[in-house]
């Protein structure tokens, strides 16, 4: 049998040993907060320049914080002491705050989060999508700092029931939460006391989604555990288990939006109008010929546009959220709307020789998918109304709708930017971009 030597790898030789990294180099040092981030951190500047992001702080914040030094060009804090508080904190209402993984700014003052949302807006729009003209931003507080959010999601073991803690996956135990609006506290304390009552029948971890409509009526359903962030109320998830037989119903203007328990819908009922309001005045400039919606969902804007519209594509890839949309439909003038279960992407593959007259689209956290912000400019609508949860990935994507990357040629320009404040006492930031065709 005749042998074959391996051949030698040209990569042979003498291999190099990395000279060992330094061990990290404790900082202790007192600095002053002179902003937010957008994750929710005080900023400030180490004695050498160098900037220092530390949780829990307030703008003016005096604060002792402690680190280790990794050589990076920015440092994060991993403890901080207040030294002299703000004139801009105030006390969290919540009892559980700091260690459970929702709320991170109830110890500031609400003027002073919405400043801080406005402005972390304004600059993704100008450092990520590095447009040359100034935009001005809107800003929409909610009507209610508390007691806002109609939707969320717990954790129940044992006789647990919680919300993950900050930085892990442990259940902080709780039975109301103040930025819950109140009849879906009542609900969540209900909730946690039955489970309570019943702790041996849940000893594995399961999550549920509880939800209120608009009648105060509370809809509570088990779901299958997830790979995504389980504190994100808003991640997709599939329902196992109801104790509700209904649907939810939600007012959006003058329409009644059915959605699936487990389904997604926008979290603050308080500002359903105003959204859906900004939306319509937004392609308020187009013709009214053919609108093409994309991540419809269950129908949240398509419902009342279609009415407006003489023929409407919406187009949503969860099979459940297509199945509410099409019952939400029933009511609109038949052969007006088209519903297509795809994903976008490949669905704008389809478009391209539709030339609708308006795009409206409300993408989940990520934005759009590789090229698909090129698909949705090469549409051609006179008007774009992009709602987005994320400044940072709307930013890029309003870049490459607004500008050819070949030829550095306007296609659109920002005719309207609005920060809305679905979330208080977080740093989450909703944003609506209008964008108007240059002729």
């Amino acid at each position: 049998m005749t042998q074959h030597r391996r051949r030698p790898s040209s990569k042979s030789g003498p291999k190099t040993t990395r000279a060992p990294q330094p061990d990290p180099v404790p900082i202790s040092e007192e600095i002053t907060i002179g902003a937010l981030a957008a994750g929710g951190d005080g900023v400030g500047r180490l004695a050498d320049g160098r900037v220092v992001f530390a949780r829990l702080c307030a703008p003016g914040d005096r604060v002792r914080i402690e680190a280790l030094d990794t050589g990076a060009s920015f440092v994060k804090a991993e403890s901080s002491q207040v030294l002299v508080p703000s004139d801009e904190r105030v006390e969290p209402r919540c009892k559980v705050f700091g260690r459970c993984g929702g709320c991170s700014w109830q110890h500031i003052e609400y003027s002073v989060q919405t400043f801080a949302k406005r402005k972390i807006l304004n600059d993704a729009i100008e450092r990520i999508g590095k447009f040359a003209e100034h935009v001005d931003v809107e800003f929409i507080s909610s009507p209610e700092p508390y007691g806002y959010r109609g939707r969320t999601r717990v954790m129940v073991s044992n006789a647990r029931v919680g919300f993950r803690k900050w930085r892990g996956h442990e259940i902080e135990p709780i039975d109301e939460c103040p930025v819950l609006a109140p009849a879906l506290n009542r609900g969540l304390a209900e909730f946690a006391a039955s489970h309570q009552a019943l702790e041996s029948a849940h000893a594995d971890e399961q999550e549920w989604a509880l939800s209120i409509d608009s009648s105060a009526r509370v809809h509570r359903v088990a779901l299958e555990q997830r790979d995504e962030d389980p504190s994100d109320p808003d991640a997709p998830a599939k329902q196992i288990q109801t104790e509700t037989s209904s649907n939810v119903e939600l007012k959006v203007g003058a329409e009644t939006i059915r959605v699936s328990p487990a389904g997604f819908s926008q979290g603050n009922p308080l500002l359903f109008d105003e959204l859906y309001r900004l939306v319509e005045e937004g392609l308020g400039g187009a013709k009214r010929e053919l609108l093409i919606e994309l991540f419809a969902g269950a129908g949240f804007f398509t419902v009342g546009l279609s009415r407006l519209f003489e023929r409407t594509i919406a187009v949503e890839s969860d099979k459940r959220a297509t199945e509410d949309l099409a019952r939400n439909l029933e009511g609109v003038e038949g052969g007006r709307v088209q519903v297509r279960c795809e994903r976008v992407e490949n669905a704008l593959n389809k478009l391209k020789a539709k030339r609708p007259n308006a795009v409206v689209l409300d993408p989940p956290r990520a934005g759009l998918a590789r090229g698909a912000a090129e698909k949705v400019a090469g549409l051609g609508a006179g008007r774009i109304a992009y709602l987005s949860c994320d400044p940072a990935t709307l930013a890029r994507d309003l870049k490459i709708i607004c500008t050819d990357p070949k030829t550095s040629a306007p296609r659109y320009r920002i005719a309207r930017l609005v920060g809305i404040d679905l979330f208080p006492q977080t740093p989450h930031v909703e944003a609506l971009a209008i964008l108007e065709r240059v002729a």
